[in-house]
């Protein structure tokens, strides 16, 4: 392995970024201290929580919201929206600077985005514009459904294209099929991205519309992946 440092992003938003981020940090725990960082989340709960990073939890021990995520917005859309309702203002310097710093002290560092590459932080940025900063590998998430193909390759191949380390892609089946056309789907996407693939999540009815994974259905999904 030739990087300890990891950005989790996908082709929408709701096709399992959380899950995989999840599964690579238990995995490289075995080896590491991990930590993990989402600079936006945008949506909390009756409870006042917020769905990923609940999930975090169930990898990362005795850790507070705070130290998970700098801007914790309450409404489910994208950031620059949900900032707005709020009345705050996403910094983005600020968030390049407190990954910089996590950066020089992680042993391994995990981070997440929001939505797809192009879901706005603010009014200025996007998520690719902090990718492309901050020049760390980065695993892409293919949600497989209906419209996968063209979703899967315009993601990775615009990646590629602005010369972004991508170390591989996850197939997320988040859609019951056919499995002759969840198998199209990512002979497809592999044979016109030329990126590797990291392994393939199968349909699982219980994970269906769920938001915060428990330890079990991180380590469940484990065996579907490899490490980049």
């Amino acid at each position: 392995m030739k990087f300890n440092q990891l950005f989790i992003t996908g082709t929408d938003t709701e096709i399992g970024k959380t899950l995989i981020t999840c599964i690579l940090a238990n995995k490289y725990k075995e080896k590491f201290e991990v930590q993990i960082y989402k600079p936006v989340v945008a949506g909390l709960n009756r409870d006042n929580k917020n769905e990923d990073l609940e999930s975090y939890k169930k990898i990362i021990k005795n850790v507070s919201d705070n130290q998970l995520s700098d801007y914790i917005l309450p409404h489910y859309c994208s950031p620059n929206i949900s900032a707005k309702l709020t009345k705050k203002k996403i910094n983005f310097q600020k968030i390049l600077t407190k990954i910089n710093n996590l950066k020089e002290n992680s042993k391994f560092l995990i981070m997440e985005g929001a939505g797809g590459i192009y879901c706005p932080i603010n009014d200025t940025y996007t998520f690719i514009d902090l990718i492309d900063a901050i020049k760390i590998p980065v695993v892409v998430v293919c949600g497989i459904k209906l419209g996968a193909i063209n979703h899967s390759i315009l993601t990775l191949n615009i990646l590629k294209n602005k010369k972004i380390n991508v170390v591989g892609w996850v197939a997320n089946c988040i859609e019951k099929n056919k499995q002759y056309i969840i198998d199209e789907n990512i002979k497809y996407i592999a044979k016109h991205t030329s990126i590797d693939h990291l392994g393939t999540i199968p349909f699982i009815n219980k994970l269906k519309n769920k938001t915060t994974y428990s330890l079990t259905d991180i380590k469940y999904c484990e065996k579907f992946i490899k490490l980049p």
